[in-house]
């Protein structure tokens, strides 16, 4: 995992900072599939690839991560924790008018 940088991007003409790492997990939920492993996959996160979203997909991205931060995250390391936490803050910000 890369180490934590404080970043900005530009979305909706708005300079929105954040912190990467960003990330998630692949779990069934998301996908709508059931996954191999009972452990779901673990992916980062492009922010630049996460603004191409639209504000509903964006909202859902937010409420995912805030349901794995309180769930299957706290069986990982504190840096996956910490890349779903700077999820839900860059999420949050991204859906603020």
């Amino acid at each position: 995992m890369p180490e934590t940088e404080f970043l900005e991007l530009e979305y909706q003409g708005r300079k929105i900072p954040y912190q990467s790492p960003l990330g998630i997990y692949l779990d069934g939920e998301i996908t709508r599939r059931i996954h191999d492993s009972i452990i779901p996959k673990y992916r980062e996160i492009s922010p630049g690839r996460l603004i191409r979203l639209n504000p509903e997909e964006i909202k859902t991205v937010n409420d995912d991560a805030k349901r794995q931060l309180g769930n299957i995250a706290q069986q990982d390391s504190e840096e996956v924790r910490q890349a779903l936490r700077n999820t839900v803050d860059l999420t949050t910000r991204l859906l603020e008018n």
